[in-house]
């Protein structure tokens, strides 16, 4: 059924809200009403694309064509939302359905089906109140079983926004010292393109260009130079028009439309969005009660406030001995509550109730805070656990083009601090990149001690390295590559990094988070009968080889008897216990200890990173000119002799060339990486690259028999 609405008056369209309006009415035909024709339409990834002919009316203005939610579930609904228009085809991004789904009281997580209409207004989308001049399609867009994504403050707000745009930013911009001469990036996804954080004081004047040219260029309409916008706003976008300001210093993103001839500043994203965003309205609906919070005791009202639709009471600290209801106008004349006969009704979250008009009084189950929502037209009510909208994210006033450019910093995957001052020189606190352009790495609550430490990339010491600072706080750090190490003071900070500037910047943090990295441990040890112990005496632990460059990771190869308990622990003081890692680990458990069911020669594995655990018969391989036939160079991966079997409790090979050798052992868990567990003997001692060995090769004569003890840490050649 084709849907009308005529509601439109001269001069200006007013929302009524409860009270009337006596105004002149500007008349509307129905019958010489086009309603739009729904042609196609495509569900995408991100956004949604329908063509259609637009509707028209029999009056002399301009028409605007955009999308609307009408349906959710089975509940009939009307959202405006922002839709883009080009050429008979409209696209509207998930983003701006999953924000009018939960103002429209669903929440994030939640399988819904919903409805779109195509919508032709006689107001723009921005300025529609859903009420007033509108005819719906016929047709209709139907999506099943959404899921509502649930935002996080790991999400990157901008992940839709990595291509690099032909657009820019151009003004005289103070923080970037731009003066008209050079150009902001811009990213885009493909639709909308955003200048990301631009710090902008109240005196900037800024416009947007193509191609860092002037041959075409947007900017404000009207006369005013500059335009100073007004924030979360959206305008059109006029070719050579004016300069924009902002209204106040901050930092903004700058959003730009080029297809339709939009833009609007804002602020930077943040990973969750407001949900009560488009609740801009008063209303004359509030909630009465007895609240122990407020002080109310039914003498008094909590404002709500309104999207047109549901009307919400946010935030509001109750207690389960509480109770309250709802009323219009301040007074009892129209109020709700629960059905039935039980008073107080104790509600269950998040589930939405029919709304009696003098019903009874709604209490809460437990102590919180809560947003209560009523949808007086419909007659229901819902009350939810308060949802808070996320800070912007803060951005140290740091602009890269004043610091000496260090291009041999960028492209690495990680970033880390590393030293005394967080952990030690072997582990890493690992940072998350948060921007690409410029590239800026962060971590929050990040403990130091008054020590030294340093920058450095990909967990290694080779062409990722950042030193030499000034330890400051809420002061930039300025760093050279290979610098010296940093003497830390102590205490709790976020640390954010600039590679390709060599620039770091400290604050004193407020967060709780340690970052992962510190919960990894530096050592591992194993103890237990197998090895001839059973006090757990630290003298008598195994001390197990980290992987080189691998946080948490520890492996070992020991002779273990059949049936004899042991353990994993990060520390000789068994400050925890490692034994129940993974449940496809290899091993038997009895009781809360590992044991191995015959007796053997053993390659062990601990990942306490990834949750790992792998015991298996060890595979020791030799590789080099001793095990090349007719002495060819045999040192490549592909080329190694699995020559090396169990005697007893130790591993024996014979060699079949004179030629030099090395040795190493591999896991089926991480065969990919047997370089890591490389070893060789020298002088009868096993030794562990990266361990404490720094011999290279060991020469063998032809027909020798190599014997390896792993549990005494000796090798034989006879």
């Amino acid at each position: 059924m084709k849907r009308i609405f005529n509601t439109l008056f001269a001069g200006v369209l007013i929302l009524s809200g409860w009270a009337c309006t006596e105004v002149e009415q500007l008349a509307i035909d129905p019958a010489a009403t086009t309603a739009p024709v729904l042609l196609s339409s495509e569900i995408g990834e991100n956004t949604v694309v329908a063509t259609f002919t637009p509707g028209s009316f029999d009056v002399n203005a301009p028409v605007y064509n955009t999308m609307a939610l009408v349906r959710v579930n089975d509940k009939d609904v009307n959202r405006v939302l922002g839709t883009t228009e080009k050429d008979n085809t409209l696209t509207l991004r998930f983003s701006e359905i999953n924000k009018n789904l939960i103002a429209a009281g669903c929440d994030y997580g939640e399988t819904v089906s919903f409805q779109l209409a195509i919508r032709t207004s006689l107001q723009k989308a921005t300025a529609d109140n859903g009420l007033n001049g509108y005819v719906d399609s016929e047709g209709r867009i139907t999506v099943e079983s959404y899921e509502i994504p649930v935002p996080t403050s790991g999400d990157d707000p901008y992940a839709a926004y990595k291509e690099k745009s032909v657009w820019s930013v151009i003004g005289s911009i103070a923080s970037t010292g731009n003066s008209w001469g050079q150009d902001e990036d811009m990213y885009t996804d493909g639709t909308w393109h955003v200048a990301k954080s631009i710090v902008l004081t109240a005196s900037d004047q800024f416009k947007f260009r193509r191609d860092a040219g002037w041959d075409t260029n947007f900017g404000a309409e009207g006369d005013v130079e500059p335009f100073i916008v007004e924030l979360d706003k959206e305008y059109t976008a006029v070719a050579g028009g004016k300069n924009l300001a902002v209204p106040a210093d901050g930092t903004y993103d700058l959003w730009l439309n080029p297809d339709a001839g939009l833009y609007r500043i804002a602020r930077p994203l943040s990973g969750a969005a407001d949900p009560y965003a488009d609740f801009t309205e008063e209303t004359p609906w509030s909630v009465i009660g007895s609240i122990a919070s407020t002080g109310n005791s039914w003498n008094q009202d909590e404002a709500m406030i309104s999207d047109g639709t549901l009307h919400v009471c946010r935030g509001l600290v109750l207690t389960a001995s509480d109770q309250f209801k709802f009323r219009r106008d301040a007074g009892w004349d129209i109020n709700f509550g629960a059905e039935g006969d039980v008073e107080p009704f104790i509600v269950e979250l998040d589930k939405e109730y029919t709304a009696v008009a003098g019903g009874k009084n709604l209490a809460v189950p437990v102590d919180g805070k809560y947003d209560l929502i009523l949808d007086p037209e419909a007659k229901t009510y819902k009350i939810i656990n308060a949802k808070e909208a996320a800070e912007p994210e803060f951005l140290p006033d740091i602009n890269v083009d004043d610091y000496t450019e260090m291009p041999g910093m960028a492209g690495a995957e990680t970033w880390g601090i590393i030293g005394p001052a967080v952990s030690d020189w072997s582990v890493d606190v690992d940072l998350e990149k948060i921007s690409d352009n410029p590239e800026i790495w962060r971590a929050k609550a990040v403990p130091f001690d008054a020590g030294s430490f340093k920058f450095r990339g990909n967990d290694t010491w080779g062409d990722y390295d950042l030193g030499g600072g000034t330890f400051g706080l809420e002061t930039p750090i300025v760093m050279t590559k290979g610098g010296s190490d940093m003497t830390a003071e102590a205490g709790t900070y976020d640390v954010w990094l600039y590679p390709t500037a060599g620039v770091a910047y400290l604050k004193a943090s407020t967060g709780t988070i340690t970052p992962p990295a510190n919960e990894l441990p530096t050592e591992m040890y194993m103890i237990g009968a197998a090895f001839g112990n059973w006090n757990w005496e630290s003298d008598e632990v195994v001390d197990l080889i980290p992987v080189n460059g691998k946080k948490g990771q520890f492996w070992t190869i020991r002779y273990i008897e059949a049936d004899s308990p042991f353990k994993f622990a990060p520390g000789k003081a068994w400050s925890g216990d490692f034994t129940g890692l993974g449940e496809d680990s290899g091993y038997t458990v009895s009781g809360t200890n590992c044991v191995v069911a015959e007796n053997g020669v053993y390659m062990i594995y601990v990942d306490t990173d990834n949750k790992k655990l792998c015991i298996e018969p060890a595979q020791v391989y030799g590789i080099g000119l001793c095990f090349g036939e007719n002495n060819d160079v045999a040192w490549g991966e592909g080329m190694e002799k699995a020559l090396f079997k169990a005697e007893g409790n130790k591993l024996v090979g014979t060699t079949l060339y004179t030629g030099e050798v090395r040795l190493y052992a591999a896991s089926s868990i991480a065969t990919s990486e047997w370089w890591t567990r490389e070893f060789v003997f020298f002088d009868g001692k096993i030794a562990y690259r990266g361990n404490g060995g720094d011999q290279d090769r060991v020469s063998i004569e032809a027909g020798k028999k190599i014997t390896l003890d792993f549990n005494a840490g000796t090798a034989t050649v006879e």
